[in-house]
């Protein structure tokens, strides 16, 4: 899921300042997981932008998948007639959401919230980053934890000679080497052996953005 933390208010009411006549969209998904965009949530901002802002809500609603275009598409159908009446529409969904919107709707669009990273939900208020999204995965031999992402050097062999009793200097040796942590769980395993592989540089250009995956039709 991707995780996303509100915008300062204000900066949502500056955004508004110059429309009237607003719609609201929400995400049933990985927002209403991070409370930044489920249903509470857009009660909440519908009834601010109403009595503080003194602006007309025409709808809202909760789109399941907003960063899928073909079902924000069907939602916004179903509202075709009050779309037509808002000067802009309030997002409360991730950056990929705001941005499908956008290729789907030609409206001013109000995003109220920063997307920080892919994450995993711990439990409820406790997400954490996992993953890099770099497009070349190690996780088979890694015991499934990622190096690109839980060392905060990146490092793809091995620790880094500042690592002191399994802790790494980064976090002020508060936090494990992720290295450490790879090798205990490969150790009782039994799989060390992938330890002994060399992995060459990275080659960032497989990271540049933006990127795609299209299917062969």
């Amino acid at each position: 899921m991707l995780i996303t933390t509100k915008k300062p208010w204000s900066e949502v009411q500056e955004m508004a300042a110059d429309y009237q006549t607003l719609g609201i969209v929400g995400c049933g998904d990985c927002c209403a997981a991070c409370q930044t965009g489920g249903s509470e949530q857009i009660k909440e901002a519908a009834a601010k932008l109403t009595e503080e802002s003194k602006k007309e809500i025409v709808f809202s609603f909760t789109c399941e998948a907003p960063c899928d275009q073909r079902i924000i598409r069907r939602d916004l159908r179903r509202v075709s007639k009050e779309l037509s009446q808002v000067d802009a529409l309030v997002v409360m969904t991730c950056g990929i959401g705001v941005q499908s919107l956008a290729h789907v709707v030609d409206k001013p669009l109000i995003p109220t919230n920063n997307t920080q990273f892919p994450g995993s939900a711990a439990r409820l208020g406790a997400f954490y980053e996992y993953c890099s999204t770099c497009g070349d995965c190690v996780l088979g031999e890694t015991a499934a934890i990622c190096p690109v992402t839980m060392c905060p050097k990146g490092l793809l062999n091995g620790p880094c000679e500042e690592v002191a009793e399994g802790m790494c200097d980064v976090f002020g040796y508060q936090k494990p080497c992720a290295w450490t942590d790879i090798y205990a769980r490969l150790k009782a395993r039994n799989s060390t052996d992938y330890l002994q592989k060399v992995r060459p540089a990275r080659d960032w250009s497989s990271r540049m953005s933006p990127r795609q995956v299209v299917w062969a039709r």
